[in-house]
């Protein structure tokens, strides 16, 4: 009783627009203060809630790692047009795009991806033509319903409706009380697990964790 008292309470918390009284710190501490209450971003402006998004997600690193990076050679804003490996198949060497050369045991391929529905193999074109979207995003009400009653998106694609905090584990406490209240009572259902071809679901003998 008293974790559901506790529910309702973050649940009405947040259908205010109040932003919890300690900010989930996903960026600055000032923008994180307004990206904590989505319910809030999503009434700004939009071209301030672009630019919020942009802050709260750009490249950066904490302040604390400054002096851990001092020995650390950092290039920036160079391409690599060429990789091979080296004479002794030990190392792997990095022709960038200003013909310098760098020697390295490791490459770590960083990449960060996009949000695109319209990729989602489990979402037919005859459904995404009914999907209002902006980008590859779909555009969501206050239940993070799209424009197809009962259709509902969580975690990253719903970013572009209630901000970046959406991107992070830390977005699901806002997230699932509102979603759950979204919902006719009776009308929450075990949803069906949709899984790319060829991926298999692993079950572990008991006891094997």
């Amino acid at each position: 009783m008293e974790v559901a008292g506790q529910e309702r309470k973050q649940s009405a918390l947040y259908r205010g627009g109040c932003a919890p009284k300690q900010p989930r710190r996903t960026c600055p501490a000032g923008v994180s203060r307004l990206v904590s209450a989505p319910d809030w971003y999503r009434r700004l402006p939009r071209p301030l809630q672009d630019r919020l998004s942009i802050r709260s997600l750009r490249p950066a690193g904490a302040a604390w790692l400054v002096p851990r990076l001092e020995q650390v050679q950092i290039t920036l804003g160079r391409s690599v047009t060429n990789v091979t490996t080296s004479s002794l198949g030990e190392q792997l060497e990095l022709r960038l795009d200003d013909g310098s050369l760098r020697s390295c045991d490791h490459v770590l391929l960083a990449t960060g991806y996009r949000v695109d529905i319209s990729a989602y193999p489990f979402l037919p074109a005859s459904l995404l033509e009914r999907i209002a979207r902006s980008g590859g995003f779909p555009r969501l009400d206050r239940g993070f319903q799209s424009s197809v009653p009962g259709l509902h998106f969580l975690g990253a694609p719903s970013a572009w409706s209630y901000g970046p905090l959406m991107r992070f584990v830390a977005g699901t406490e806002f997230a699932a009380p509102v979603l759950r209240q979204s919902c006719p009572a009776g009308a929450v259902h075990v949803p069906a697990i949709v899984l790319p071809p060829g991926v298999r679901i692993r079950a572990d003998p008991p006891g094997s964790r």
